[in-house]
């Protein structure tokens, strides 16, 4: 769904803003990642879909340098009850970096860039994390080169509403954007790369990298959490649960009532039958004009032989929908 942008320039030499950039993202990551925390959060990351990038401009501005680092390592720490981020930790290797060309790449790798052999890692360690609705500001000590730097980065928090199903798990999606100087972390580079290209006037590499980010999470299945819960502990596990996730993807609309359908299709293949009519009860309980609900409700009862119910179910359905026919037929059947 969103395309790894990385269209490499194959003379170009890539300066540590990327790795900057890459921090930046990183620190995306971590604050919806791989979760260690009283809480265990189950987030994980679709790398699939994610990016981690950079761009650097270079030959005085008339091209530039697109990469990525794909190494690395974050962890996250929640409040258990509210499971607000708390702290954010991650790990780059930055031998990782990739612009595409192996030259290039192994140029970066050395001293008159990130000199990987001294310093193999770049780290972010928070010391805050700021939440406005749907923006975060994440202050800490950023490392690289051997220079440590206290940064703050933006990150605004969003969903698609045709993504939040994507392989049965909540997708949510990060996104930042961050301009660093490279040589803030003592990255010279060397020669030519330092040069003025006399048609701009502009450095023949910019001392200026910008980041670039966007991270797509996948969170617990709520399909799997409901039926889970419905199973060990009937109506109040499915509605403490539901409670739960609500909170867990605050500001993402991750149920509706296609939700019930789905946790029952599970429960049907494990013939748990009484589980189902829980699930079909609540639904009607939170969408008692639903004319689905009654419908599924009533078929529900018929299946553990509780007609009376079942006729009542079909008959309000028909009330809501009079044009459903399959109530109709239902109906007539227990009649």
């Amino acid at each position: 769904m969103l395309n790894q942008i990385f269209v490499m320039k194959t003379t170009v030499k890539l300066p540590n803003h990327a790795t900057r950039l890459a921090i930046s993202f990183i620190l995306t990551f971590c604050m919806f990642g791989n979760t260690l925390s009283a809480q265990e959060e189950t987030f994980t990351i679709d790398r699939a879909h994610s990016v981690i990038g950079f761009s650097i401009k270079i030959a005085g501005g008339f091209s530039e340098v697109d990469g990525k680092f794909t190494d690395f390592k974050v962890t996250t720490i929640v409040e258990s009850e509210t499971y607000k981020l708390k702290k954010v930790n991650v790990e780059i290797q930055a031998t990782s970096i990739n612009t595409g060309t192996d030259g290039r790449d192994n140029h970066l790798r050395t001293d008159d860039f990130f000199d990987v052999e001294n310093y193999p890692t770049i780290e972010f360690n928070s010391v805050s994390v700021a939440q406005s609705g749907v923006d975060y500001d994440i202050e800490g000590d950023f490392t690289m080169h051997g220079i440590t730097k206290r940064i703050t980065i933006p990150f605004k928090r969003s969903h698609q509403e045709n993504m939040i199903w994507v392989f049965g798990d909540p997708n949510i999606i990060f996104e930042g954007s961050l301009t660093v100087n490279r040589e803030d972390y003592g990255i010279k580079a060397t020669g030519r790369w330092n040069s003025i290209v006399e048609a701009s006037g502009d450095l023949a590499m910019s001392d200026e990298v910008s980041i670039r980010l966007k991270i797509i999470t996948k969170g617990e299945s709520p399909t799997r959490a409901l039926t889970t819960a419905v199973i060990k502990e009937g109506k109040d596990g499915f509605n403490n649960a539901w409670g739960t996730l609500e909170k867990k993807y605050e500001g993402v609309e991750i149920f509706n009532e296609n939700t019930f359908g789905s946790v029952a299709r599970g429960l049907r293949r494990q013939k748990n039958n009484q589980a189902i009519v829980d699930v079909y009860e609540i639904w009607v309980e939170k969408y008692p004009e639903s004319t689905n609900a009654h419908f599924n409700l009533g078929q529900a009862y018929v299946t553990i032989e509780e007609a009376k119910l079942a006729k009542k179910e079909f008959k309000k359905a028909l009330s809501i929908d009079p044009e459903n026919k399959t109530a109709e037929e239902e109906l007539a059947k227990l009649n």
